[in-house]
């Protein structure tokens, strides 16, 4: 009646799988060699990368897919094991092809979202699949929430890890743009070095860094600045404790956003301080 010939539903490990910095490279690649044609072979490189990793071939392969997206994919698994197996062989193909690259813009790394829950499959009068469910969209948050060459699972995954697969996963917890908190489990593949190009954050002059500040101290009520930790996504783990000083709580608020990880100080909008 409304389009669908049938559905089903299964519970999975989804797996979303991302490619740092895609949009540059790829301009970058079309810049210097004034060809489309640039996008075409990153494309292929990432998906033979992904489609080697997952171990499957013939109609398991197909199957696993949820979604290619160019810069990476969205897959699923039946079981936690597999889907870790997928991240690690991933990883570690990258990290090996990076070793023989030639300057930075032949190098790929990739960030990996792991998260169980129910998958519903719909398949359309005409034929085409459709998923959805809660647990596509956790998979890209955590992978969207964790570095380059890491992978970060759900706590649902984690706890049905073996135990002696779980030394070397550490908690962290990341928040939405929504302000959602959701807590996983993260582990670096390899260490992926920030390049020494990258440009340096805009400081403010010393007189507008201080009216800043003192801006941040004024703010009524306090929890305001909750607020602003939430807008620009400070890491929960960085966030300091409600029972502190506001002052104390400015100091660390103001000493992310100058850190290598933060945004600047120059980040914050003049609209949200009202």
């Amino acid at each position: 009646m409304n389009g669908h010939t049938a559905k089903k539903t299964s519970d999975v490990f989804v797996v979303s799988v991302d490619l740092v910095g895609y949009s540059l490279k790829v301009k970058e690649i079309e810049r210097s060699t004034g060809e489309a044609g640039g996008t075409a072979d990153i494309n292929s490189r990432i998906r033979t990368l992904i489609r080697d990793a997952t171990g499957l071939s013939g109609e398991g392969l197909e199957s696993a897919f949820i979604a290619e997206t160019g810069d990476g994919a969205i897959l699923r698994f039946p079981d936690i094991d597999p889907a870790i197996e997928f991240s690690g062989r991933l990883h570690n193909a990258v990290r090996e092809e990076n070793l023989k690259a030639s300057g930075q813009l032949a190098k790929l790394d990739f960030r990996v979202g792991i998260a169980f829950g129910a998958v519903e499959t719909r398949i359309n009068t005409n034929g085409t699949l459709l998923y959805g469910g809660l647990a596509i969209s956790n998979a890209v948050r955590f992978q969207s929430g964790t570095q380059p060459a890491s992978t970060m699972i759900d706590g649902k995954s984690f706890a049905m890890l073996n135990p002696a697969k779980k030394p070397g996963w550490l908690e962290k917890r990341i928040v939405t743009k929504h302000g959602e908190v959701l807590r996983g489990y993260v582990r670096e593949a390899y260490h992926v070095e920030t390049p020494s190009s990258a440009v340096p954050k805009a400081a403010l002059p010393p007189k507008d860094r201080a009216a800043l500040i003192h801006r941040l101290e004024g703010l009524v009520p306090h929890s305001r600045l909750d607020r602003l930790m939430r807008i620009l996504n400070m890491p929960l783990e960085m966030q300091p404790s409600p029972n502190q000083a506001h002052q104390q709580r400015v100091v660390a608020f103001v000493q992310w956003l100058e850190s290598p990880s933060g945004p600047g100080l120059d980040s914050v909008e003049e609209r949200w301080l009202f």
